[in-house]
């Protein structure tokens, strides 16, 4: 089987397995145009990404700190269901559907709602792991149950593609369960897999931990002997972006200077003859993103 056959049908594979919106959270990293450089570097990238998104997550891929956007689909007593909520000061209240919804932003038909909370995921380091939130005790099966009342650590385990947590309710340990998707190398949705009456549905959680995303469409354009580089800047939480370049078709990227964050441009003068090609990476605390397409000039 030739090359072309094999990058077809592992194409195939991803397409088939992955619905319209997990493909575009693993959108492939380059948009290739007529004319434009495809390295090593690009095919290795992008089959990166297919392989990841293949892979069957495990309990330990989960750790780290998420900012979850918890969506809830009320149910048809949303507004005259009472329930018991054990609130923050240990006093257990009567809530009502209808006041669930002061703590949501609601779509203009009240038919959607989601409220912002964070979610960290931890190694317990003897083979367990468990979760907390910050804001809200979000992973019960009620209108997550007290509104400002974080769930306090508790057990969390993947099996397969399920997630059993446990939770409380009213001082009542639960485990539920939720179907886990791997959206993207940094994002996971908790769907839950109980009633469809109930109220959460699903949780939307992106990590914090990330480096940025990569920028894209580098340019390059050649006045004299002066190279102007120019790119979008796809993130809002680079700390700085790296230009780096070689001169041989295999050799070693160089890092040739660091700018800073917002900056979509850098320039350098060049003289001697040959061949260059520059990629452009985005750098965070986090580490550094994936590269940029790859341009290419040739001074003669």
């Amino acid at each position: 089987m030739n090359k072309t056959k094999i990058i077809s049908v592992l194409f195939f594979i991803f397409l088939i397995n992955y619905s319209i919106v997990d493909a575009k959270q693993y959108e492939t990293l380059h948009r290739l145009k007529p004319g434009d450089v495809v390295s090593a570097d690009i095919f290795n990238e992008t089959f990166d990404v297919i392989e990841l998104s293949l892979l069957q997550q495990t309990t330990a891929d989960l750790v780290g700190r998420y900012g979850c956007k918890h969506y809830m689909t009320p149910g048809p007593d949303f507004g005259g269901f009472t329930y018991s909520c054990d609130s923050s000061d240990g006093i257990t209240r009567e809530f009502t559907g209808g006041d669930m919804i002061k703590y949501l932003t609601m779509d203009a038909d009240n038919l959607l709602g989601y409220r912002l909370d964070e979610l960290e995921i931890f190694d317990d380091g003897d083979g367990t792991f468990s979760y907390q939130t910050k804001n809200y005790n979000s992973f019960v099966t009620v209108p997550s149950a007290c509104p400002n009342t974080p769930s306090m650590r508790k057990p969390i385990f993947l099996n397969g593609n399920m997630a059993i947590l446990e939770a409380e309710n009213s001082g009542t340990p639960m485990a539920v369960k939720y179907f886990i998707i791997k959206n993207s190398p940094t994002r996971f949705t908790f769907v839950y897999t109980g009633d469809t009456n109930q109220y959460i549905h699903q949780a939307v959680c992106d990590n914090l931990d990330s480096p940025p995303e990569g920028p894209v469409n580098l340019t390059l354009n050649m006045t004299g002997s002066l190279v102007t580089l120019t790119w979008n800047d796809m993130s809002d939480d680079e700390t700085g972006f790296k230009i780096i370049r070689r001169d041989t078709l295999q050799g070693t990227w160089q890092e040739i200077q660091t700018v800073g964050p917002g900056i979509t441009t850098f320039e350098e003068s060049l003289t001697e003859k040959g061949n260059y090609w520059y990629r452009v990476i985005a750098i965070n605390a986090n580490g550094d993103s994936y590269g940029s397409n790859v341009v290419k000039i040739t001074i003669k």
